[in-house]
């Protein structure tokens, strides 16, 4: 597949420039709901371009994940956002949080076309080793996309979601 001319299939518009008195916001971004592989839940994310890119790359791959594990194409795509004017940690102090540049996006589950759930939380560590072996090879993925993704291997705060970021770290955890 030519990514170049599939590109058209991420649905997206420009975003109006979120300037703000703290140092949070962003000049540049993109309103993303989605791609042909699959819609966003609750609904669209406002993403730094670059986040934006890595976003469509990333659920090409888990498409074809969830294709080769589970038999099933991705529908929708669970978060729980992108922007958010905080610290990283909710800390009251200390380093601005990739989300307060919409820098960062934090994915809760995995809705595919025969209507199952892949949830971080319950299928990270569950029983069935298909979603297991899924979620672990989708953030793995992600390691190879994004400068930083977090998984619940990381700490307790990332129980629920994987957690990718195009900051100026590196982890894959």
């Amino acid at each position: 597949m030519d990514m170049a001319r599939d590109a058209a299939a991420f649905n997206s518009i420009p975003a109006d420039p979120k300037i703000t008195p703290s140092v949070c916001g962003w000049e540049t971004a993109r309103v993303v709901y989605g791609s042909d592989n699959g819609t966003l839940k609750p609904g669209e994310a406002n993403m730094q371009c670059p986040l934006a890119v890595g976003a469509y790359m990333w659920l090409r791959e888990v498409n074809a994940l969830a294709q080769k594990h589970l038999g099933s194409e991705l529908k929708k795509i669970h978060h729980v956002g992108t922007y958010s004017c905080r610290r990283q940690n909710g800390n009251s102090s200390g380093q601005w949080s990739e989300h307060a540049f919409a820098n960062a996006w934090d994915i809760t589950g995995f809705e595919l076309k025969d209507g199952r759930l892949i949830s971080v939380k319950t299928d990270w560590q569950g029983k069935d080793k298909k979603r297991r072996k899924f979620l672990r090879d989708a953030r793995n993925k992600a390691c190879k996309i994004f400068r930083v993704t977090l998984s619940p291997d990381y700490n307790a705060a990332h129980h629920d979601h994987f957690h990718v970021d195009m900051g100026p770290s590196n982890a894959c955890r």
